[in-house]
């Protein structure tokens, strides 16, 4: 597969984990961490979609 078009999946894919975790996070979480956690969750499925990827195309 083209590798844009792995990478545009891989950033909508991260955006809508974001998404879901500012919204579902506040109701478990006290509001600062759940916002820390939502961000810690995007960085992390960026970097596992990047590193996979990454793996896929060498």
């Amino acid at each position: 597969m083209n590798r844009v078009v792995l990478d545009s999946a891989t950033a909508i894919a991260s955006l809508i984990v974001l998404i879901a975790a500012v919204v579902i996070l506040p109701a478990v979480l006290p509001t600062s961490y759940a916002y820390i956690a939502a961000i810690i969750l995007f960085v992390a499925s960026m970097s596992a979609g990047g590193f996979y990827i990454g793996k896929q195309t060498i």
